[in-house]
C-alpha cells in the first residue's frame, strides 16, 4: 500500500506520510481506495490529471509546509504538460499560512488577488 521509502522526503512530508499511513490503516480496506485509484490511473496511462488543462494555476506554498515537495512537483508537472502556472514560495511559512494575520499572509493574498484579476480581467 504505502511506500516504505520515506528517506528521500523532507521531514515534514515524512511525518505527514506516516500520519496518513496510520489513518488509512484504521480505515481498513477503504483506506486503500485512493491509492488503488491512483495506481489504476497510472497503469492505464491516464496519469493523475489530464495532460492539458485550460485553467492557469498559482501554486502558493510555504517552505515549512509538509506539502512543499508536492506543490513544487505539481507546478513542474503543470508546466511540463504545457499549462500556464506560477509558483510562489514563502520562506518559513507553514501550511495554511495565509489564513493567519501577518505580512506574509497579506503578500500571498495580494498575489492571489492579482493572479485571479489577470485571468478574469
Amino acid at each position: 500500500m504505502w511506500s516504505d521509502d520515506l528517506e528521500e522526503l523532507r521531514p515534514e512530508t515524512r511525518a505527514l506520510t506516516e500520519q496518513l499511513r496510520k489513518a488509512s490503516a484504521d480505515l481498513g480496506p477503504i483506506g486503500d481506495l485512493p491509492i488503488q485509484v491512483v495506481r489504476e490511473m497510472q497503469m492505464s496511462g491516464e496519469g493523475i490529471f489530464p495532460a492539458r488543462v485550460i485553467v492557469p494555476a498559482l501554486f502558493s506554498i510555504g517552505t515549512r509546509d509538509p506539502l512543499f515537495d508536492d506543490s513544487v512537483l505539481m507546478h513542474a508537472r503543470w508546466k511540463l504538460a504545457g499549462n500556464d502556472a506560477e509558483l510562489c514560495v514563502y520562506p518559513d511559512a507553514c501550511h495554511a499560512f495565509d489564513a493567519f494575520p501577518g505580512a506574509m499572509a497579506d503578500a500571498a493574498t495580494t498575489r492571489i488577488d492579482a493572479f485571479v484579476a489577470a485571468i478574469i480581467g
